[in-house]
């Protein structure tokens, strides 16, 4: 899946994907000299969103459990470096999310998109991102949600369970791993606090932007 991951998620989103990054970029404002960690980097989009937003930030580490996604990531950030003047240094990491092999208050600003939902312990891995950031730095989550208007709601899910894994599967993706992408939301719609999370994790001022009639969301906080 690693291969086709960004190009099938462009298409199965319409491309709204690209835009959902860029908003949580100019959300979380990085700015320069800051150095960044990106949970859950996979290919890397956040990050490289991140870093196109202010590229005069310090460096951006990216931490993935699967070196695939992260070699994918290493290879796109290759012409990236070298047509921009000015560009982060970017460091990938393979690890658990839940543990991660870095220091306390050693960031100002961690994101994660699309990836809290897949971890074993999503509580757990806000505890890294308050533990890594210092005081006063700021986290960003971007995360798919359902939409909660009734009629928005029906239209969503009769595209969400009976088209995109089709739809993923034309454009040569595994159904089966979309299928997995589709009841891990609705799961996760139904059972998971994500702002409720971070304020169990002792972060402040969280806000919740909601996007495209609700269908994801970015969530933004403060540590303490």
């Amino acid at each position: 899946i690693a291969k086709k991951y960004d190009a099938i998620n462009h298409v199965i989103s319409f491309g709204v994907d690209i835009y959902w990054r860029k908003k949580a970029a100019r959300v979380i404002a990085a700015g320069d000299g800051e150095n960044i960690a990106d949970l859950c980097s996979g290919t890397g989009e956040l990050a490289f969103a991140v870093a196109n937003k202010n590229p005069q930030a310090a460096t951006i580490t990216c931490y993935d459990i699967s070196d695939k996604m992260l070699e994918n990531a290493r290879i796109k950030n290759e012409p990236l470096r070298q047509q921009n003047k000015v560009w982060p240094r970017f460091e990938f990491v393979v690890c658990d999310c839940t543990a991660l092999p870095c220091r306390d208050n050693s960031f100002d600003v961690a994101t994660c998109a699309f990836g809290l939902r897949n971890v074993r312990e999503p509580a757990k891995t806000v505890a890294e991102m308050q533990r890594i950031l210092r005081p006063g730095g700021r986290v960003c989550i971007l995360e798919f949600t359902l939409p909660k208007a009734k009629l928005v709601r029906k239209i969503y899910l009769l595209y969400f369970k009976s088209m995109l894994p089709a739809l993923a599967s034309a454009f040569g993706g595994d159904r089966s791993a979309y299928e997995y992408f589709v009841d891990s939301v609705c799961r996760w719609d139904r059972e998971v606090d994500v702002a409720g999370m971070l304020t169990g994790a002792r972060f402040s001022d969280v806000q919740v932007i909601k996007l495209n009639f609700g269908v994801a969301a970015i969530y933004v906080a403060k540590k303490m």
